[in-house]
């Protein structure tokens, strides 16, 4: 197995997120997280660069980005229990640099399944969960 230094996992992240279209699947490693070190999430909006309208207007989340700075919006899958493979969609959408992506999950790596909600509680609409294989 070759190593690689931290320049070219940054390089094959821009590369995986360049290549990634509306609603593909990636992996986001979330470098000072130490709770939540990566998510998977589904691409909201594809790379773009961060303006100074984007800093001025708080786009750029908090500070977290200058202008210049590449970063792609991903909505969160969340786990359904600590541990499972079973992941539900999330509301969360937030915006990551993009050589931060480490992978595009590929329709092999998941299987999405509608579960449906209870009939008597008409007013919830089903949501979508996909299982990690």
């Amino acid at each position: 197995m070759k190593r690689i230094n931290k320049d070219q996992l940054h390089n094959l992240g821009r590369d995986i997120a360049a290549a990634s279209k509306k609603d593909d699947i990636v992996v986001v490693e979330q470098e000072n997280s130490e709770s939540e070190p990566w998510i998977i999430g589904k691409v909201i909006r594809v790379p773009m660069v961060v303006t100074q309208q984007d800093v001025d207007e708080d786009v750029a989340w908090f500070g977290r980005f200058e202008p210049g700075d590449w970063v792609m919006m991903v909505r969160k899958h969340r786990p359904v229990n600590a541990g499972s493979n079973m992941h539900r969609i999330s509301e969360c959408e937030s915006w990551h640099c993009i050589e931060n992506v480490r992978m595009k999950l590929s329709e092999g790596d998941f299987r999405e399944m509608e579960q449906r909600r209870s009939s008597r509680n008409v007013s919830l609409p089903s949501s979508k969960m996909c299982e990690l294989s």
